[in-house]
């Protein structure tokens, strides 16, 4: 087993964006990238999105696939105003289904102690770790109701601040995997602290 233990600190500033190229089995190839982006706007208020990406079809992350749905949910608070939710949760069976997303693929995670298999689920495809929620400070009108709109997408997200572990694995041309993991804490929502990865040798 290869492992780097030495800490990479990955924090992004406001209106602004980085990269972090992960080589896994050292070959000169990039096999993952962590990106992060930062914006604060009028209409959506400040947003923050960091992901995993697979760089080739043959770098893999410990994932499952799902049917991603975003749901309304219309609360009228008084007679003329309305706070309309566009959400990844479903609160009540009076909430409409605004779209679906088939084979969304979300990250899993891992705590000390857990067994990593090649039995494991692995997708090569990019996973979300976090996005803000947003909120629009300016309403919109819909005589006679003045509305109030906000984003819930806090589903399937990397929770802040733990330690957490992510599998991954790296296949061979006879398809053969060596499985690896990251050891990481998204600490809040625009900063991470990977301290270790981890690869088995050939």
């Amino acid at each position: 087993m290869v492992i780097d233990d030495d800490s990479v600190v990955l924090q992004v500033a406001l209106n602004g964006s980085l990269t972090h190229d992960i080589d896994s089995d050292a070959d000169g190839t990039v096999d993952f990238q962590i990106s992060m982006n930062s914006s604060q706007s009028l209409g959506a208020g400040l947003q923050v999105f960091t992901r995993l990406t697979p760089m080739h079809a043959n770098a893999l992350v410990r994932s499952f696939e799902r049917i991603d749905t975003t749901f309304l949910i219309n609360d009228t608070v008084t007679m003329d105003q309305i706070n309309r939710t566009y959400s990844c949760s479903r609160s009540s069976p009076f909430d409409s289904v605004v779209s679906t997303t088939q084979n969304a693929i979300k990250i899993s995670w891992s705590n000390t102690g857990d067994l990593l298999t090649v039995m494991d689920e692995f997708h090569a495809g990019e996973v979300v770790f976090r996005r803000t929620n947003s909120s629009a400070p300016v309403p919109n009108y819909e005589p006679p109701y003045t509305v109030y709109t906000t984003t819930n997408r806090n589903c399937f997200l990397l929770p802040l601040d733990q330690l957490l572990y992510l599998g991954l694995a790296i296949r061979d041309n006879n398809g053969d995997e060596r499985l690896g993991w990251l050891k990481l804490s998204h600490k809040w929502n625009s900063k991470i602290v990977i301290y270790e990865s981890a690869l088995q040798e050939l």
